[in-house]
């Protein structure tokens, strides 16, 4: 549920609690009163983005699973080495796990956190149709980049999609990633202990300046303006009672 309509009430109730307190207004009373305005106004915004990015972070996670234990489904089973070529060719939840390897020197469990990591990343990123959008889409997406300064994890895997399977990529698929998307395609690894390290991260990482910054919405910067009119009105049009 959005309350973007709430700085303009703030903004009413605080003119009135001020008109109510103090008889004649002034020029800083005034101010006060729109600088207390703003902020409690950019403090709910904040609490409003909040709120929206745990709702659509447990969503990424759940997209991140799925789609992970469904190539989990398909790979744990292939025998194959050439039906497996085939898988990692052309999936593109495989490329994940391609570009997880690439420059990875850490231990089997860094790596598997590591792909599911680049993974969330990359639902986050398909989710932002605009470039420059905003929102909660735009604040997880930054809070998980994984190319600084670079194109959206979509980019990079369908260019590395068309790059071909060496035996090296079997090898370290083998090894790396494919205990585990037996463990995921056995039951062993419940969604829950998939899901909780990856929004837990992802919580830590967003910082303040984006819940503010991040959390307009269409009709949340007109109501802060219409807000802080209100509460510098109320208050400063007191004045005209001194000149009566």
């Amino acid at each position: 549920m959005s309350f973007f309509f709430m700085p303009a009430v703030i903004g009413a109730c605080t003119g009135i609690v001020m008109r109510l307190l103090r008889d004649e207004g002034s020029f800083g009373l005034a101010g006060f009163a729109v600088a207390i305005t703003a902020l409690a106004g950019l403090f709910g915004i904040g609490m409003q983005h909040w709120l929206n990015i745990n709702k659509q972070l447990q969503k990424l996670a759940d997209v991140t699973y799925n789609e992970t234990i469904d190539y989990a489904r398909l790979t744990s089973s292939i025998s194959d080495e050439k039906n497996l070529r085939e898988v990692l060719a052309h999936n593109q939840t495989a490329v994940v796990g391609r570009l997880a390897a690439k420059d990875f020197n850490g231990s089997r469990n860094e790596f598997w956190f590591r792909r599911n990591y680049i993974h969330f990343n990359w639902v986050a990123a398909r989710q932002i149709t605009i470039y420059g959008q905003g929102g909660a889409e735009k604040t997880i997406w930054e809070a998980t980049q994984v190319f600084q300064n670079g194109p959206f994890a979509d980019a990079v895997i369908q260019s590395l999609l068309k790059q071909p399977i060496t035996d090296a990529d079997v090898s370290y698929f083998q090894q790396m990633e494919l205990p585990f998307l037996r463990k995921l395609a056995a039951g062993d690894i419940v969604r829950e202990d998939f899901e909780a390290p990856l929004i837990t991260l992802v919580r830590e990482k967003v910082n303040n300046v984006s819940l503010a910054s991040r959390g307009f919405e269409p009709l949340t910067g007109g109501f802060l303006l219409i807000g802080c009119i209100l509460s510098y009105k109320l208050v400063r049009d007191l004045t005209e009672q001194e000149l009566v």
